[in-house]
C-alpha cells in the first residue's frame, strides 16, 4: 500500500522523477498485487467446506488454480493451456472443487518429469459438466488403473515417494457430489482425466 501511495504522489504532484526509479517502483506495484492475488487464491484453496453445497462456477476455479501452479509449472518445462466453456455451475464446495483440480494438474506435473503439455477443458454434456485434464506424460500402464484411486497407491512416473492420497481424495470428493471421475491413458504419449459433475442448470431445469 505504502508503495502505491508512494507511485500515486509522484505521478501527481511531480514531473522531474528520475524515469528508471519510477520503473522500478511500478515493478515492486506490480509484483504487490501479483502477491496479493496468489494470497486469495491460497485462501480460497484452505477455506472450510460449506455444510450445504453452494452453486460454484468452474471457470474461475480452473483459472485461479492454473495461476496458482503457473510458476512450478514453468519450472517443470510444462506449458499450460485452457478451453472453458464459459458459466457451467455445479453445486458443490468451492474449496473442494478447487482441491480436486490442483489435485489432478500436480498429478499430471508428476507424469511429465521431462517436461510436456498440460491443458485443461471443460464442456457442457446434459445432465453432466465435464472437466478433462490432460497430459502428454508417462502414461499408467494399463495393470496400474484399477488401482490409481486406491488410498495409499503411488507409482509416480518422476520416481519421487508420494503419499498416494492425491487421486483417492480426488475421487471422494467428486462422488460426495453425485459425481464420477474416468480415466484414459496411452503408456508413453499421456493420460486424460475426466470429471463429471451435475450440472445444476440441468438439475433445476433452468438455463445457465
Amino acid at each position: 500500500a505504502s508503495v502505491r501511495l508512494a507511485l500515486d504522489s509522484l505521478r501527481s504532484g511531480v514531473t522531474d522523477v528520475d524515469p528508471e526509479i519510477m520503473g522500478y517502483l511500478e515493478l515492486v506495484d506490480h509484483e504487490v498485487d501479483q502477491c496479493v492475488k496468489f494470497t486469495e487464491r491460497l485462501l480460497r484453496l484452505g477455506m472450510q467446506p460449506s455444510e450445504a453445497p453452494e452453486l460454484v462456477e468452474l471457470t474461475p476455479v480452473v483459472e485461479d488454480t492454473l495461476g496458482l501452479v503457473r510458476w512450478d509449472a514453468e519450472q517443470r518445462k510444462v506449458v499450460m493451456t485452457s478451453v472453458l466453456e464459459p458459466g457451467l455451475r455445479a453445486l458443490a464446495s468451492d474449496s473442494e472443487l478447487r482441491m480436486v483440480m490442483l489435485n489432478l494438474i500436480q498429478n499430471a506435473f508428476h507424469a511429465m518429469p521431462q517436461g510436456g503439455e498440460l491443458e485443461v477443458s471443460s464442456r457442457l454434456a446434459v445432465p453432466w459438466i465435464e472437466i478433462t485434464v490432460r497430459d502428454t506424460g508417462m502414461g499408467i500402464k494399463p495393470e496400474r488403473l484399477p488401482r490409481i484411486f486406491d488410498p495409499f497407491y503411488s507409482r509416480r512416473a518422476d520416481g519421487a515417494k508420494g503419499t498416494g492420497l492425491g487421486l483417492s481424495i480426488v475421487r471422494t470428493i467428486v462422488e460426495g457430489y453425485g459425481g464420477r471421475i474416468e480415466v484414459r491413458s496411452d503408456p508413453g504419449h499421456g493420460s486424460r482425466f475426466i470429471v463429471l459433475l451435475p450440472d445444476a442448470a440441468s438439475a433445476s431445469g433452468t438455463a445457465t
